[in-house]
């Protein structure tokens, strides 16, 4: 697909013809504010995952899927696109796609999208790449709003590798302590005191155990309603009893020390 260094504003929407087009911060808002009719409800992580991506340099202005302009002059695919561009406050190339049948827009994102474990390889196994993706995307999202980047997710991976590793080996097989939280910690744990974790974690799996902070950390996931981002500290309060050879008689909140 051939540049147009036309002014986006200065194109015929019209006519229908795709090409790489530059579009600036302003020329992002003018659309939004006046051609942005009829389009989905915006979501603002997915807009600051988009920024976060022209920011970084991982833009794509030869994208497979272009921005689309209705024969009506309206935005009819890429509102998401157009307010990261906004949002990063970046000029881009972007492949667009004019004089689109308005119609078509009831066909527009109904498919699946891609997930972040479809597209950044952790680990071969599906199952645990799958697994290992849970954990940071949670993990990120408990610090920062929106989506992890496949750059900054693998960063993440390869900072504490081996951990993630072995608690998704471990987790591969076993569904009764579901939590992608619960992995999160174990991970913190093993980081800190290994083999230890990796013999805690597996005890979460069988009917009953004779590791008491297991036992009592199953009990208090299986009876609480807390949401999935507060379990944190009280995972970490089991660990801690593991860790020190102790017996849990309640479950509090802690931190590692």
């Amino acid at each position: 697909m051939k540049k147009d260094t036309t002014p986006l504003f200065k194109i015929d929407w019209s006519k229908p013809h795709q090409a790489i087009i530059k579009i600036t911060p302003e020329d992002a808002l003018r659309v939004l504010e006046n051609h942005n009719n009829g389009n989905r409800f915006l979501r603002q992580g997915g807009a600051k995952y988009i920024a976060a991506q022209i920011i970084g340099g991982e833009w794509i202005e030869n994208h497979p899927q272009p921005i689309c302009f209705s024969s009506g002059r309206l935005l009819i695919d890429g509102q998401h696109r157009m307010n990261g561009i906004l949002l990063s406050n970046k000029t881009v190339w972007a492949s667009c796609h004019f004089g689109v049948d308005p119609e078509y827009i009831k066909y527009m994102d109904t498919g699946i999208s891609r997930a972040l474990y479809d597209r950044v390889t952790f680990v071969e196994n599906k199952i645990q790449n799958q697994f290992i993706y849970g954990v940071i995307s949670l993990r990120y999202n408990c610090k920062n709003k929106g989506k992890v980047t496949p750059e900054k997710a693998m960063e993440e991976f390869l900072s504490l590798e081996d951990s993630y590793r072995t608690i998704a080996e471990i987790r591969q097989k076993r569904i009764a302590i579901g939590q992608v939280m619960v992995g999160s910690a174990f991970v913190d744990y093993h980081a800190k005191y290994g083999q230890e974790a990796a013999e805690m974690y597996s005890e979460l799996f069988k009917m009953t155990t004779d590791c008491q902070p297991a036992q009592a950390l199953k009990n208090f996931l299986l009876t609480r309603t807390i949401n999935e981002k507060l379990l944190y500290p009280y995972i970490v309060s089991a660990c801690m009893a593991n860790h020190e050879g102790r017996q849990v008689k309640q479950i509090k909140a802690a931190t590692w020390r």
